[in-house]
C-alpha cells in the first residue's frame, strides 16, 4: 500500500477516541457530532483520482491530514459536555419569552417572503446552471443581508419549536418556528444547494436528542413518523439535485455523479486542506470569514486570480476557511477563540436557559455547517454570530422563571 494513501488514517485515528469516548459515556448527541467527522474521514478511504480529477494526490502530505485532524479534534471533545435538558419545569412563558419567539417569528416570515421569488427563478434552471453562474441570484443588500441571516438561526428556531411542543404553550408560535427552520432550506435553495435539507434534518435529530427526556410517549412516536418521511423525502430530492448538478456537468453514468456528488461532497475536505495549504498564499485578512466587519481589508485582485483554483470552490472544512484569512497564524488564532467561546457549554444550566440556547445554537451550527466550510461566513452569517455573542453576554446571569 503506498504511504502516501496511508495519510489518509490520520484522522480516522484522531477522530475516533472522543467518538468512543460518547459512545461510552452513551451520550447520542456527542456520537453524532463526533461519528459525522469520523464517517467523512472513513469515506475519505474511497475518494479516488478518477472521480476528484482536479485534485494532485501525489502531493498530499503528512503534516495536512494532521493538522487537518488536530485542528478540528478539541471542538469533538468539547461534545463530550453536552447533555440533554434536565430541568425545564423552572421556564415559564412570560412577556420576554413571547417578546424574543415573536421577533423570531416575524423575521422567519420576512425571509421566506423575501427569498420566495429568487428560488422560484433558482427552481426554473437546473442545479447545474444555478451553480456555475458565477454570481448569486439574491442581491446584495442591506434587506439581502437580513433575509439570509435569520435561516442561520436554523438550531435557535428548532430549540423553541421543541421547547413550545413540550410547555404547550402557543400553536401559532409553534409553527412560526417551525416555519423559521424550514426557511433555511428555502435559502440554501436560492442557490439550489442540497445541504439546506440535510442541516435541517441534522437540527430536528440534535434538538430532538436534547428534549428527549421532556417529550411523551406520543410526541416520540408522531415525530419519528414525520422525521422518517422526511429523511425519505431528503433522499430522493438531494438525488434529484445530485444528478441534475454532476450528470450535466458530466456526460457521464450515475455512478459517476453520486461519487463526485455524494462521496466527494461528504469526504474531500483533507484533500481540499492540503491543496489550501499548498497554493494558497494571498490571504484576504478577515474577508473569508468575516466579510461585514474585514472586506476592507481584502485584496480584491489576488483573490479573483485565486478564484481559477479548484480549491477556492470546494470543501476544506472551516479550518481550510480559516486559513485562507492569514496562513497557520491566523488559523491558530481563530480556532483558539472559537474553542475558548464553546468552552463554556461545559457551564451550561438551564436556569439561564437563554444562555445556553444561544451557546448550543452557534456549536451546533458551526459544527454541522462547518464539516464541509465555514458558513457563517458571509454577511448574514456574521450578524448571527455578532448576535449570539450578545445574547451570551447579557443572558448569562438573568435567570427566567
Amino acid at each position: 500500500m503506498d504511504i502516501l494513501y496511508l495519510y489518509r488514517f490520520i484522522p480516522i485515528i484522531l477522530f475516533l477516541h472522543p467518538y468512543i469516548l460518547a459512545h461510552n459515556r452513551k451520550n447520542k448527541i456527542s456520537k453524532l457530532i463526533c461519528g459525522l467527522y469520523l464517517t467523512s474521514s472513513i469515506g475519505s478511504l474511497f475518494v479516488s483520482p478518477y472521480y476528484l480529477s482536479w485534485h494532485d494526490f501525489e502531493n498530499d502530505t503528512f503534516f495536512g491530514f494532521l493538522y487537518y485532524g488536530l485542528f478540528n479534534l478539541p471542538f469533538l471533545y468539547i461534545s463530550l459536555n453536552i447533555k440533554p435538558f434536565y430541568t425545564l419545569e423552572n421556564i415559564r412563558f412570560d412577556i420576554f419569552t413571547k417578546l424574543f419567539m415573536g421577533i423570531l417569528g416575524a423575521g422567519a416570515v420576512y425571509s421566506v417572503f423575501y427569498q420566495l421569488p429568487y428560488v422560484i427563478k433558482a427552481m426554473s434552471m437546473s442545479a447545474y446552471e444555478v451553480r456555475t453562474m458565477g454570481e448569486s441570484l439574491l442581491p446584495s443588500s442591506f434587506f439581502t443581508t437580513i433575509a439570509v441571516g435569520f435561516p442561520m438561526f436554523l438550531f435557535l428556531y428548532v430549540f423553541y419549536f421543541y421547547l413550545n411542543l413540550v410547555k404547550r404553550w402557543n400553536k401559532f408560535l409553534g409553527a412560526l418556528m417551525l416555519l423559521g427552520a424550514f426557511n433555511f432550506v428555502i435559502n440554501a435553495l436560492t442557490i439550489s444547494g442540497r445541504d439546506g435539507l440535510l442541516f435541517f434534518i441534522l437540527a430536528f435529530i440534535l434538538g430532538y436528542l436534547l428534549f428527549e427526556n421532556y417529550l411523551t410517549k406520543k410526541n416520540k412516536i408522531y415525530l419519528r413518523y414525520i422525521g422518517s418521511i422526511i429523511f425519505i423525502a431528503g433522499l430522493v430530492i438531494i438525488t434529484i439535485f445530485t444528478l441534475s448538478r454532476f450528470s450535466t456537468a458530466k456526460e457521464e453514468s450515475v455512478y459517476y455523479a453520486f461519487n463526485t456528488g455524494i462521496l466527494n461532497y461528504f469526504s474531500m475536505q483533507a484533500f481540499t486542506f492540503n491543496d489550501v495549504l499548498k497554493f494558497h498564499e494571498s490571504f484576504s485578512y478577515g474577508n473569508d470569514s468575516f466579510p461585514l466587519f474585514f472586506s476592507w481589508f481584502s485584496d480584491l485582485d489576488n483573490q479573483k486570480r485565486n478564484l481559477s483554483m479548484p480549491y477556492m470552490w470546494n470543501f476544506s472544512g472551516y479550518v481550510g476557511t480559516f486559513y485562507k484569512n492569514g496562513g497557520y497564524e491566523f488559523l491558530s488564532l481563530l480556532i483558539l477563540i472559537f474553542y475558548l467561546i464553546f468552552r463554556s457549554v461545559r457551564k451550561m444550566h438551564l436556569n439561564f436557559y437563554l444562555y445556553s440556547f444561544s451557546i448550543l445554537s452557534f456549536y451546533f451550527f458551526f459544527m454541522t455547517s462547518g464539516l464541509f466550510y465555514f458558513r457563517l461566513g458571509n454577511s448574514g452569517g456574521n450578524l448571527f454570530i455578532l448576535f449570539s455573542l450578545v445574547m451570551m453576554l447579557l443572558f448569562k446571569k438573568r435567570i427566567v422563571f
